[in-house]
């Protein structure tokens, strides 16, 4: 089960540099491979969509402070779907992936930009909680800067 997932997240994480029509026919290439290959092949279906979707996200955004909400429920959307996607040699969705995750990183730089020149106040107290199962994807645009000025002076605390 990790070797497909991980055959897969490779393949997909490669596929960001290549047409919908190259990913399409590696993924269904590789499909066809472990399906007829592996000695005890998953079925595809909804609860490997589900496993691959959530693990992909992670892999994608794994201290949740890229996503905002509103981008990771746009593309949850596909949680359910990305079975039936490689089924039918369907990989338009990685077009709505990649378009979210670059805007998604392009904003992340343009506030760490933003915050670089900012001096951190050591001098009050302050707290930080950062939990994957208590805070998932709960992002608002708008607490970016706030988020991760906190994130910064937080790791600058933890290396001193």
């Amino acid at each position: 089960m990790k070797k497909i997932l991980l055959v897969f997240l490779l393949a997909t994480s490669s596929l960001f540099g290549q047409t919908a029509e190259n990913t399409c026919e590696l993924v269904s290439k590789i499909n066809t491979l472990l399906q007829q290959e592996h000695f005890k092949p998953k079925k595809v279906d909804d609860s490997l969509s589900v496993y691959v979707f959530d693990n992909f996200m992670d892999e994608l955004d794994f201290n949740r402070n890229i996503f905002t909400k509103k981008e990771y429920l746009k593309l949850r959307k596909h949680r359910l779907k990305l079975d039936d996607y490689i089924l039918k040699n369907n990989c338009s969705f990685m077009t709505e992936f990649i378009s979210v995750y670059r805007m998604a990183l392009i904003r992340k730089k343009n506030v760490l930009e933003k915050i670089q020149n900012d001096p951190f106040d050591y001098t009050k107290n302050d707290s930080i909680r950062f939990s994957k199962t208590n805070f998932p994807f709960d992002l608002v645009a708008k607490n970016l800067e706030y988020v991760w000025k906190k994130r910064i002076k937080y790791s600058i605390l933890e290396d001193i």
